[in-house]
């Protein structure tokens, strides 16, 4: 690489509440959240299906597994959310990446760091950010309207290289 590729941002409330979001909606917890959420959908489909032809009970009766299950499924699909608003968000503080071919540097106000690009295991791009996961759950998060385009594209041909970036950004 001809030169690193650096990037700064100012880290904000609202722009953590934005990556924890998208680092929710990329995890492996979320994704079987989702998939136990549908299985959930389509239990209560079929108890509302078997349910529909007994008349002997009252109409409450018979709706009452359904209610239960999507009840539940609402709990859990929107938990994170909820976690995510009672939060508390860290104060306003400058990042700088310095992606170079053997290591990523990140530094803060307070602190600075040196990562191996074998301490990756993928990056999700989004329409604000990249996030390059250190682990399902734990990922570093990449402000992309603070890079230019060319910078991107160089970060993005340089994440493919090192198999983090498997597939573009879909709209």
């Amino acid at each position: 690489m001809e030169h690193p590729i650096q990037v700064e941002f100012e880290f904000t409330p609202e722009r953590y509440r934005s990556v924890t979001r998208e680092m929710l909606r990329y995890s492996f917890k979320q994704r079987r959240l989702k998939i136990f959420g549908l299985i959930l959908v389509g239990i209560a489909a079929v108890l509302l299906v078997i349910s529909g032809g007994d008349f002997s009970g009252s109409a409450f009766g018979r709706y009452l597994p359904t209610l239960i299950m999507m009840v539940l499924f609402a709990l859990l699909y929107f938990m994170p959310r909820l976690l995510l608003s009672k939060q508390q968000f860290p104060e306003p503080h400058p990042m700088r990446y310095l992606f170079a071919d053997t290591e990523v540097k990140l530094s803060t106000e307070n602190s600075e760091s040196t990562m191996q690009w074998t301490g990756f295991i993928k990056a999700e791009e989004t329409n604000e950010w990249l996030l390059l996961f250190q682990n399902n759950r734990i990922a570093n998060a990449v402000l992309k309207s603070a890079v230019s385009q060319s910078d991107l594209e160089r970060l993005r041909t340089l994440l493919r290289s090192k198999g983090l970036l498997k597939t573009p950004l879909t709209k």
